[in-house]
């Protein structure tokens, strides 16, 4: 059994390494085409090949699924058409035991792409993205990366209302204001400002032009006028910087602490949630095509069509329409039709189920 599990299981990685460095090229050189249409100086020619670089893990991250659902259908299929797998079913070896090493295999390959996804996909997207702004720059497509504009920010012991934040200068530009409120949510004081800037040697902010509002239970207690004023608030920079992260940017240590804190301050949410369980779910899916491709592969007789082509359309299909309803049950749940986690689930889950009747139903 073990020289049995070490030919298919080798067969299997090696369609499987073969059709995803295929599969990874091709999409590769669609999706840099228009990379390759800039005009580029010799300077940003490194910000052009980092790039590059950088959008591979999501296109291994992407094809993954696909490349070992090829290398499932092409191993059983191929031991299908060469009567192999019926001498070792006439030595008594059941299938599932055969495909054993398949299975298994699907079963790493999903393990790999949750991590692949969590913690190599996420920080890699963050540099593509600043590479390619950087190459960008100047362009009629870049964006100012460094100039944010965010407003309604809810801190820890009141709201901001800013324009425009500058990362580099570490400076609120254009307007800001923040109102801090007690704990019966009644204001304290209120600074209106021209400009913000951070002071790291005291942690402190530089208001320019600032009007200073004080409060008490019957309203305004008094106002006050500076050109500059030095103010401790409860948020540094950080919490301007990205207020709003994309959750695709983020491992799921990272998706867990952010929603920790929109809880704290109170922001929504439901895209965290739905990206945390988006990012248990979908390897899963792996794991299904390994089942579904394995049991098409060996299903019917030879004269009923190829196994190989029986096998990848059966798997396709399923692809596809996973993929559909995934894509379906994910716009309902950022649109809170029904929670994240029945949004992320329920597809799999549909399709699990689905493998397990096939397993249930073919005994061999």
């Amino acid at each position: 059994m073990r020289l049995l599990d070490l030919y298919i299981g080798t067969d299997f990685l090696k369609a499987t390494a073969f059709s995803l460095i295929a599969f990874t090229f091709i999409w590769l050189l669609f999706d840099i085409q228009p990379l390759l249409g800039l005009n580029t100086n010799s300077e940003q020619q490194s910000h052009l090949y980092l790039t590059i670089l950088y959008r591979i893990p999501r296109l291994v991250a992407m094809v993954l699924p696909a490349a070992t659902m090829f290398g499932v259908c092409f191993t059983v299929a191929q031991f299908t058409v060469s009567r192999e797998l019926v001498a070792i079913f006439s030595a008594g070896i059941s299938f599932y035991r055969a495909i054993a090493p398949v299975l298994l295999g699907g079963i790493v390959i999903a393990m790999i792409l949750f991590l692949l996804s969590d913690f190599v996909v996420s920080p890699t997207n963050a540099m593509a993205v600043e590479h390619e702004q950087r190459l960008t720059r100047g362009t009629a497509s870049s964006v100012k990366q460094d100039l944010l504009f965010q407003s309604n920010l809810r801190g820890r012991e009141g709201y901001y209302f800013i324009y425009y934040y500058d990362r580099e200068k570490q400076a609120v530009i254009g307007g800001f204001n923040y109102i801090q409120i007690n704990q019966d949510a009644r204001p304290i004081v209120m600074y209106q400002a021209r400009e913000a800037r951070y002071q790291k040697e005291s942690g402190q902010w530089l208001l320019r032009g600032v009007q200073t509002i004080h409060f008490n239970q019957n309203g305004i207690r008094r106002m006050e006028n500076a050109l500059e004023s030095m103010v401790r608030l409860p948020e540094g920079p950080a919490f301007f910087e990205d207020p709003n992260p994309d959750p695709a940017s983020l491992n799921i240590f990272q998706i867990l602490e952010e929603i920790k804190k929109r809880r704290q301050y109170g922001f929504s949410t439901l895209n965290f949630e739905l990206r945390l369980h988006n990012s248990l779910a979908f390897p899963f899916m792996v794991i299904v095509l390994a089942v579904i491709g394995s049991i098409a592969g060996n299903m019917g007789s030879l004269r009923s069509g190829g196994p190989l082509v029986r096998s990848l359309l059966v798997s396709i299909i399923s692809l596809m329409i996973y993929y559909a309803t995934f894509s379906l049950f994910e716009t309902l749940g950022k649109q809170a039709v029904i929670g994240p986690a029945m949004a992320a689930w329920i597809p799999t889950g549909f399709f699990m189920a689905l493998a397990g009747l096939a397993i249930l139903f073919y005994r061999r």
